[in-house]
């Protein structure tokens, strides 16, 4: 395509090279919008997986440092106090 020139009438942009332009122009931001929406799912899916680790860190955590035994453990303790001290009456 030339460029036109001051005063130049024979090159005259046409209604169809405007559509085309335009067309190709839509085009290019359509497939930047879908690369753009393909690298946000990416990053989408790794800070899940992320937040996912961390939960189950934190989570662990938590039970490594508290004080309050779990039920299971309450109940075998006090199972354990009950036989010794009836024992002892």
């Amino acid at each position: 395509m030339e460029f036109m020139t001051k005063g130049s009438t024979k090159d005259l942009v046409t209604r169809g090279m405007l559509d085309e332009a335009v067309d190709s122009i839509l085009n290019g931001m359509n497939n930047m919008a879908m690369d753009l929406g393909t690298r946000i799912d990416g990053v989408d899916a790794k800070l899940t997986q992320t937040r996912n680790e961390l939960k189950d860190e934190i989570n662990g955590l938590k039970a490594d440092l508290a004080d309050t035994p779990t039920r299971r453990e309450f109940n075998k303790l006090k199972e354990s106090v009950n036989k010794n001290f009836s024992s002892l009456s």
